[in-house]
């Protein structure tokens, strides 16, 4: 649980795996996580809620040049109110020679990044193969992104999974 609403920089790469969760207390001025660097998620849940996500400005592979990369096994981001500033690179992509099953949960939040954004992308070519479930509610598109078909969700038609919604009344 973050306290303040001050910034700050992942500048190293790390691998998570299991349960985390990142949140704040502030209602207002929101903390942000700056990301110079990448965490990988290895069959992990990982929810940012109320604390925004910026890419940084570093240059990494284009390949995977997301915030977060994810690795083999079952992996689940959830973004849930915050806002998410794509200066370079995207939000999340895969990691090379990686076989799993990705979802991806955005609710009540902002994307914003030009119009060659890429929040979501594989550009690991026939290397690498993830099922991709999205799933958004309550988001919005600024920046350039607004005017994109897919709105930098870059998901191959033969990657995307199949989410079935019930209502029970």
């Amino acid at each position: 649980v973050i306290i303040d609403s001050a910034t700050y920089t992942i500048s190293t790469h790390a691998t998570i795996q299991g349960i985390l969760r990142i949140s704040t207390t502030q209602t207002t001025n929101k903390p942000k996580l700056l990301f110079n660097a990448q965490i990988i998620l290895n069959n992990c849940t990982l929810t940012v809620f109320g604390v925004d996500v910026e890419r940084g400005s570093v240059v990494m592979p284009s390949s995977q040049d997301g915030c977060f990369i994810a690795s083999d096994g079952v992996s689940t981001l959830n973004l849930i109110s915050n806002t998410n500033t794509m200066l370079v690179g995207g939000l999340i992509n895969e990691r090379y020679l990686t076989t799993g099953v990705l979802n991806i949960i955005a609710r009540n939040c902002r994307f914003t990044g030009a119009n060659t954004t890429r929040i979501y992308g594989n550009n690991t070519g026939q290397d690498t193969t993830h099922l991709v479930n999205l799933v958004l509610k309550g988001v919005t598109y600024s920046g350039g992104l607004e005017s994109l078909s897919n709105k930098g969700w870059n998901i191959p038609t033969a990657l995307r999974g199949n989410i079935i919604g019930v209502a029970l009344s």
